[in-house]
């Protein structure tokens, strides 16, 4: 039975119907999807099927309405603001490119029906599914759920935010303590979750904006007396701008905290401040204390780099040094096992070659 469009028409909403992803202005259609609830939605939206990427859905044409529709369609073919909003009526244009991988035709072949991502809205039309309902469904059936598998992404891993005619930004829908709104504080984002900045944006992207001439501060007031607590800690959040052997070591020169010889050498009387705490280097044979060097390089040797080179290290550390000065790097009751087949090259730092050290080696593993 053909049923008359115009009777339709008059139950559909004047406006159009919510799109999601894309603007009202996409949509140039009077149409009543609640109307149509009990055809299949392949029926219009034949692409389906075989749509890889989520702009490749192809909305029906006169034809495939006409199916259904052809007497009242062949009354009212002057009549087109019946159905369209424009004026003058324009060919639809395509849905454009929102920078999704998404495949309709994999979704469709595993059963996923229509509804369970476009359930309709209050007034029954279809609504665009949400990043939390597609995470949750992934996690649900146990598939891949990073964001690289429906955002676009770099060689990097990096999504891609910048395309031709928009930018991917998050909103408060998506994460609300990141949404790039006008009020943005993106210092205490960046603090609370780096690694969500890092999805989308590279270390440099700070950089253009922290190291130019004007120096802009992501440090609170007064940090200079308190950097060296986050140093210690978190040397590896420092060296992304900072590198350690040029900007660290020119101003603790410059303030007097240096190893280098000269009036403001650390740990002399004529020093105006002291790297390092009282008991810190300590004498050999003697009990570690609390500020034993050896406790710090064991918990941070990049720290301990940054100022000291190799040379320095095996000055004590070394089987050439004197009997009275030398002293082990190796912890009590240490066996060789298999470290010098592994890293031979850290070991003949203090030892002379890789037959002395397999000598030492089996001594050991006699004892």
């Amino acid at each position: 039975m053909v049923v008359n469009l115009l009777t339709i028409l008059t139950v559909c909403l004047a406006s159009p119907h919510p799109s999601g992803l894309y603007d009202s202005g996409d949509d140039q259609l009077r149409f009543s999807h609640a109307t149509h609830e009990s055809m299949p939605c392949t029926q219009c939206h034949s692409s389906i099927p075989k749509a890889m990427r989520s702009h490749e859905i192809d909305g029906p044409g006169h034809l495939e309405c006409q199916q259904c529709h052809q007497d009242a369609m062949a009354e009212q073919k002057h009549e087109c603001q019946t159905c369209h909003l424009a004026t003058p009526i324009t060919a639809l244009p395509p849905r454009p490119f929102r920078g999704l991988e998404f495949s309709h035709r994999l979704h469709h072949a595993s059963g996923v029906d229509c509804v369970t991502c476009h359930g309709p809205d209050e007034g029954g039309q279809p609504t665009m599914p949400s990043m939390a309902l597609c995470q949750t469904c992934h996690a649900e059936k146990h598939v891949p759920n990073a964001c690289r598998h429906c955002h676009l992404s770099d060689g990097n891993g990096r999504l891609k935010v910048r395309f031709r005619d928009f930018f991917l930004k998050p909103t408060a829908h998506t994460f609300p303590h990141a949404a790039h709104t006008q009020n943005f504080a993106h210092g205490t984002a960046a603090k609370m979750t780096p690694q969500l900045c890092n999805h989308c944006h590279e270390d440099t992207e700070c950089l253009d904006c922290h190291l130019t001439a004007r120096q802009l501060g992501i440090h609170p007031p007064d940090y200079l007396r308190h950097h060296a607590v986050d140093a210690m800690q978190n040397s590896s959040n420092c060296i992304q701008c900072h590198t350690p052997q040029k900007f660290c070591t020119q101003c603790h020169i410059s303030s007097g905290v240096s190893p280098r010889s000269g009036p403001r050498q650390f740990g002399l009387r004529s020093s105006i401040r002291t790297f390092h705490p009282p008991g810190f280097v300590g004498r050999v044979g003697e009990p570690w204390g609390a500020q034993h060097h050896g406790h710090a390089a064991r918990r941070s040797l990049t720290s301990c780099v940054s100022c000291h080179s190799e040379s320095e290290c095996v000055t004590c550390h070394s089987p050439q040094t004197p009997v009275g000065l030398r002293a082990s790097p190796h912890p009590p009751q240490f066996r060789c096992g298999q470290a010098a087949d592994v890293a031979a090259t850290g070991c003949v730092k203090c030892h002379t070659g890789r037959q002395e050290l397999q000598r030492l080696c089996r001594q050991r593993e006699r004892r």
